[in-house]
């Protein structure tokens, strides 16, 4: 017994469909650029924070993040428990990060 396209479920599914497709789709199209990114778009976005005086590239030159990583690495490090898996994040990254939440 197939579903026809006639009964309630059908239409509620189509409908439900279109109403999210055009949600999604007038979010994306109001926020979203219309010209296509090209190699250097990263490049040229990091130039201008950096010259706002990025507050990351301020932190970046004031603390000496691998000063930590021997105490990180002694802290986390642990055996493997097998071949295979993923390697761990960087743990002076993951230390970055903690730290910029408290900031």
């Amino acid at each position: 017994m197939g579903i026809s396209k006639n009964s309630p479920s059908f239409i509620e599914r189509k409908i439900f469909r279109i109403m999210v497709e055009n949600t999604i789709g007038k979010y994306f199209m109001k926020h979203k650029n219309n010209r296509p990114r090209t190699f250097f778009d990263e490049h040229f976005r990091l130039e201008k924070l950096s010259l706002q005086k990025d507050p990351l590239e301020k932190l970046s030159e004031r603390i000496g993040w691998e000063l930590f990583r021997p105490l990180l690495n002694e802290v986390f490090s642990k055996k493997a428990k097998g071949p295979g898996g993923c390697r761990p994040y960087d743990y002076v990254l993951m230390f970055k990060v903690l730290i910029l939440q408290r900031y």
